[in-house]
């Protein structure tokens, strides 16, 4: 317990929502960690999902994929942490974010005959709130348009943890498209870790993942994405034991029957995706992509430096929560 007076609810809002200054926000995290009763306020406030219906609907974006050829603004610097709560938000993130090295796939462990799998953590949403008001944000380049929360995500179409993380997500995304539908904008930017096309890997970790970025750029164009994505998630294991040229020649193939386009118009379509490809390969070597899927939710690095691999859905659909509400506060 504490002999300090409680945190208003006003003040807590505003500090899950990273709004306080960093001497008050150290006063008010330690009187937190302390306090039972301002604890279950806080967690109330970042419950996931929260007066959802209460939010004003602004008018759809126009498009979920960048313009070809945009060009990301150089990133700020981090802002600064938040006063003496900051070492203790390092630890509480890591616990709540899945953790895992750049491009490792998922390991799956055989079931146990004896005992069922144990369940994830659950997540906690004060300890998420307190740990996501410590972020730090930068520009990722992207205009939000008339969203209130902004997800920009750096994919590789050859990586296993991209693709565990775009199945996974998709039902969060979902969600907020039918609940706060335009409020939540996904805007995906290609970082291949091929270095035929991309000057900031070296070697060919995932041959064929520059084609593979360029074919789903026309599917996308033309509707087809989802389709073009499954079957490079399906296949990419092999394509990978393949030659790389062998592995283009395989994916160039299945584009051309997927999108119904003809050897030339095809090699003009891709020649004219190459633009934006590059575009999206500068604005990650901009903001020092170092590993795929790499976020940013509302300028929030997804993981950063305390993490190594991308968050749970229900994480996610919790640091959104959190982000529309402060996006209510300020409107």
């Amino acid at each position: 317990m504490t002999d300090t007076p409680h945190v208003s609810a006003e003040e807590l809002m505003a500090f899950a929502d990273g709004e306080v200054a960093a001497a008050r926000a150290g006063e008010i995290g330690a009187h937190v960690q302390a306090c039972p009763g301002c604890r279950r306020e806080l967690d109330e406030h970042a419950a996931v999902g929260a007066r959802l219906a209460v939010w004003k609907v602004d008018a759809p974006p126009a498009t979920l994929t960048p313009p070809a050829g945009q060009a990301a603004r150089p990133a700020p610097a981090p802002l600064a942490r938040i006063g003496a709560v900051a070492a203790a938000a390092a630890l509480v993130i890591a616990a709540v974010w899945a953790v895992r090295r750049p491009h490792e796939p998922p390991r799956v462990e055989a079931p146990s005959a004896t005992a069922p799998a144990p369940a994830p953590p659950a997540l906690d949403p004060g300890t998420f709130a307190l740990a996501w008001a410590q972020q730090p944000r930068v520009d990722p380049g992207v205009s939000p348009g008339g969203s209130r929360v902004l997800i920009v995500a750096f994919m590789d179409w050859l990586c296993h943890p991209c693709h565990v993380s775009y199945q996974s997500y998709r039902p969060v995304l979902k969600r907020y498209e039918q609940r706060a539908p335009g409020q939540v904008k996904l805007v995906v930017r290609d970082w291949p870790w091929d270095s035929r096309c991309n000057p900031h890997v070296h070697g060919l970790e995932h041959p064929g993942a520059c084609t593979a970025a360029l074919v789903v750029r026309l599917a996308r164009d033309r509707d087809k994405a989802d389709e073009m994505m499954q079957w490079l998630f399906e296949n990419m294991s092999r394509l990978q034991t393949l030659d790389p040229a062998d592995a283009e020649r395989e994916i160039q193939a299945e584009a051309r029957r997927l999108l119904g386009i003809g050897s030339v118009d095809f090699d003009a379509a891709i020649a004219a995706a190459r633009a934006g490809l590059d575009a999206d390969i500068e604005a990650g070597a901009a903001l020092d992509i170092t590993q795929t899927p790499t976020f940013f939710i509302n300028g929030v690095r997804v993981p950063s430096e305390h993490v190594n691999g991308p968050l749970t859905p229900e994480s996610l659909d919790a640091a959104i929560a959190i982000e529309l509400k402060r996006a209510a506060r300020r409107a």
